[in-house]
């Protein structure tokens, strides 16, 4: 090293700083009035530790290259570093994970000004970040009081700087996987001041779950978040505060899980918030629900769900329930439903085609094992009634309506020689259905099932699987022979006439109850098989449903 009064030289000073070896050169610049030092060497994860000290610093390892400038023109500094960070690997998720070999240059400036009460940082890494912070002097340390980070910069543009005391996080991301980065998250470190966020994210991954083409605007602070997001799936305006997730939406479709979704990764009772909840458009399987209300909170490591309501112009649904932990977990709920039009409720849960009109009221008490979106048929269980009234079933397609079908009663006229062909093919018109089921384990047991229509009445018992999609079933059809029976007897006995259409009024067909026909379906809800157990020529319960008229 030599120097003059106006001349400094360095050449060939050698030295190791950060863990690796150091070669520094430089001096006075020709024409004078400016000093270039240049410091190139290799440095060490272990070695900058002192200087750089990352709460994830376990997750990187390696040493590279570097190059630090130190230029000094009218008595203002100017610090550059630059790096290929080759032989760096990163086993943090992306979009910072890296292999050694890869390069992922990282450039950082540091303007001091203001006599060193103030600093200018900028910093670049490769293509994927930009960002300024503006550090002033408190004391005998810089602290930030403005920054900006901006993801995916556009090459030549400046950063824009939050424009109050605080972070400003804008810019896109293709992809960003939420689940990665909270499983790093420590509660060591100090705490973030506000941040302002101005993002988009082409698939953002979040508790197992996929958000395609997310757009949000908000601000993180000490006591929480708020932001207005919109999505494919879902777009309004969410909050937390004091542990409380507040959801007012225009829309919300269940997400998709994202590939390679680990279930550790998938929401757990304990994972999830306090939650109050209103969509206007509850989305399920692209099936349009209505509009969904949702209130629950954490009870210990339970997930209980004080409030769901479910309404649109056929019907309403209410409920409460509880998930709770566990391989697997558990979720059990009550509810009751009740429609205006069935007809139109199963079209818009995608059963077109099935019943027309209708009112009905269905209750009960079910549990199954998984989160409460995704009943699992082989490990339901508990108890559900129906009442319905003033409907038709249509012609079904057995592969289509499922348990419809079975009330249906088509697979009588499709597999017998007997001719119901008018009484159920074609739509069975109902006066009253009720119903009584006990479910175990996906086996539903039929207590009750009681129809009354204009042209029979009709009893079933026996055993649904819903895993399976098989039944045990036995059927009692009491054709309903109204006048047309007196009209048979004229042609056998002419003086049976007037007695038996008397009583066909006064006693309310009990022609009709003389003829009551048993059947056995069994087989797949696709395939029925029916096979005639005989007439039963006793009198059948009069009470088979009661008539209120």
């Amino acid at each position: 090293m030599s120097f003059t009064e106006s001349t400094l030289a360095v050449n060939g000073v050698r030295g190791r700083l950060f863990g690796g070896p150091l070669a520094v050169s430089g001096g006075s610049r020709p024409g004078g009035g400016a000093i270039e030092v240049v410091a190139k060497g290799e440095a060490t994860l272990a070695g900058v530790r002192p200087v750089f000290d990352p709460p994830w610093r376990r997750y990187l390892s390696g040493a590279a290259a570097y190059t630090a400038t130190l230029q000094v023109r009218e008595g203002r500094a100017r610090i550059s570093v630059y790096s290929p960070l080759r032989g760096i690997s990163s086993a943090l998720p992306a979009p910072l994970a890296k292999s050694a070999p890869d390069t992922l240059p990282l450039r950082i400036e540091v303007n001091p000004a203001e006599g060193g009460a103030r600093d200018r940082i900028s910093l670049t890494l490769g293509r994927l970040a930009a960002a300024e912070f503006d550090l002033r002097r408190e004391g005998a340390a810089m602290a930030a009081q403005k920054a900006a980070i901006w993801l995916t910069p556009s090459p030549g543009q400046p950063v824009r700087l939050a424009e109050q005391p605080g972070t400003l996080i804008y810019g896109s991301l293709a992809a960003l996987n939420v689940d990665r980065w909270i499983a790093l998250a420590t509660s060591d470190g100090a705490g973030a001041g506000a941040i302002d966020l101005d993002v988009k994210i082409g698939a953002l991954d979040l508790y197992g779950k996929r958000i395609n083409e997310v757009s949000m605007r908000g601000g993180v602070d000490a006591a929480g978040w708020s932001v207005m997001l919109t999505a494919k799936e879902l777009a309004g305006n969410l909050s937390y505060r004091s542990g409380q997730l507040i959801a007012r939406l225009t829309h919300l479709q269940v997400p998709e899980d994202y590939p390679g979704a680990k279930p550790q990764e998938r929401s757990q009772p304990k994972d999830l918030p306090a939650v109050d909840l209103v969509t206007e458009r509850f989305i399920y399987h692209d099936k349009e629900l209505g509009r969904v209300e949702v209130v629950a909170q954490p009870a210990g490591e339970d997930w209980r769900l004080e409030k769901l309501a479910w309404v649109n112009p056929e019907a309403s649904l209410t409920g409460k329930g509880i998930w709770r932990p566990g391989s697997p977990s558990r979720t059990s709920a009550d509810f009751e439903l009740n429609a205006a039009d069935c007809g139109k409720l199963l079209e818009r849960v995608g059963y077109a085609n099935l019943v027309k009109g209708g009112k009905a009221r269905l209750q009960g008490a079910l549990a199954w094992n998984g989160d409460p979106l995704a009943i699992d048929n082989p490990s339901l269980s508990g108890h559900v009634q129906m009442q319905a009234e003033d409907g038709q079933f249509l012609e079904v397609d057995p592969g289509l309506g499922k348990l419809v079908s079975l009330m249906s009663l088509q697979a009588l006229p499709r597999h017998l020689t007997l001719d119901f062909r008018d009484v159920f093919s074609k739509g069975f018109q109902f006066d009253h259905i009720a119903a009584d089921a006990q479910i175990d384990h996906g086996l539903m047991a039929i207590k009750e099932f009681r129809m009354r229509g204009s042209a029979a009445q009709v009893e079933m018992s026996g055993e649904a699987d819903l895993a399976n999609e098989t039944q045990n079933l036995r059927v009692r059809v009491v054709p309903s022979l109204g006048d047309s029976a007196s009209t048979v007897l004229a042609f056998l006995n002419p003086l049976l006439v007037f007695p038996a259409a008397l009583a066909q009024r006064i006693l309310k067909d009990p022609l009709g109850h003389i003829f009551a026909f048993d059947y056995s379906i069994t087989g797949t809800w696709v395939d029925p098989k029916v096979a005639k157990m005989g007439i039963n020529a006793t009198r059948v319960n009069d009470e088979v449903v009661p008539d209120s008229r």
